[in-house]
């Protein structure tokens, strides 16, 4: 039923003596907001601030066209060099753990972990993880206790190096 003094349609009915009875009536409905912007055609208004900056997407896994055990060395070698190397280390005060596994499986792990005095190993801070998927290879990171930014950094190496990239970043060294 209309209801007239509101304009909205409800379940509420009117008795004789002028009281309401039923359901209340339902809010009117809006028109919903649509901003417009020349630039975008008015795709993005309703998106939020977003960091889109490569640092902001940097895969948690990629797919390598080479076996594990090549891009095992590949990364091996760029790890030591840019996040451990002796000069300017993106990870000062970090060890690492490297293994593979040759034979049937082909997987293999570098895992980078916070230098503790008196203990081999300390807290593990971030590690790649490298298995076969079909003629390649499935590379995933993790971030065990760096900080995101960081974390996204290296994310982003790993991803760069597995495509054959060699280059370091530059951007803020740690002093996790």
């Amino acid at each position: 039923m209309l209801d007239v003094t509101t304009g909205s349609l409800s379940g509420t009915q009117v008795t004789k003596d002028g009281a309401r009875t039923g359901t209340p009536p339902l809010p009117a409905r809006r028109k919903p907001r649509t901003e417009r912007s020349d630039e975008d055609g008015g795709l993005l208004a309703a998106l939020p601030d977003m960091d889109l900056s490569a640092q902001a997407v940097a895969p948690r896994s990629i797919v390598a066209d080479d076996t594990p055990i090549n891009v095992y060395v590949r990364l091996a070698r760029q790890i030591r060099r840019c996040w451990l190397g002796p000069e300017d280390p993106r990870l000062p005060g970090h060890g690492f753990r490297a293994e593979a596994k040759p034979g049937q499986t082909g997987e293999a792990e570098i895992d980078l972990y916070k230098e503790v005095p008196g203990r081999k190993y300390g807290p593990y801070a971030f590690e790649v993880k490298i298995s076969p998927q079909g003629s390649g290879s499935l590379v995933r990171s993790t971030n065990r206790r760096l900080e995101d930014e960081l974390a996204n950094t290296l994310r982003a190496d790993v991803a760069r190096w597995v495509r054959g990239g060699t280059s370091c970043s530059a951007a803020g060294r740690s002093n996790a």
